[in-house]
């Protein structure tokens, strides 16, 4: 056990004390604030509070921006992956539509019409007679 300046024990081993300052740096035991304002200290920078404040800050100004920036971004690729499908679909509709034209000018043309007549029964005309009307 150790004694203090008392001549009282506190309840620690000398060979604990030896071994934990041997074995790791003081600056361990200090808080991540305490931590940091001793690596400026080391390097002769003084670290003041209304700085890390303002540090601080800018980079949640600058994290909002990239992260308003990363949104922009991936909304403009959804709406550009929705254009380019909208003009697939336009494609394939206009195909579609092409198709159907040509079906409607295949029934609608003379020799179709002539055989589904001649299917019906219909036939050239024998017999043609004409009205005349007198206009006075």
């Amino acid at each position: 056990m150790s004694a203090t300046k008392g001549g009282e024990s506190d309840g620690r081993n000398i060979a604990d004390d030896e071994f934990l300052s041997s074995s790791r740096p003081a600056t361990w035991d200090l808080g991540l604030g305490e931590w940091l304002a001793h690596g400026f200290r080391q390097r002769g920078l003084v670290l003041h509070r209304r700085s890390v404040s303002v540090l601080l800050a800018l980079m949640v100004v600058v994290w909002l921006a990239v992260g308003g920036y990363l949104v922009l971004v991936s909304q403009a690729m959804i709406a550009a992956r929705r254009v380019q499908d909208l003009r697939e679909e336009l494609a394939q509709l206009q195909e579609e539509n092409a198709a159907l034209e040509r079906r409607i000018a295949e029934f609608q043309s003379i020799d179709r019409l002539l055989e589904a007549a001649e299917a019906e029964g219909f036939g050239p005309p024998t017999n043609v007679e004409f009205v005349v009307f007198n206009e006075e």
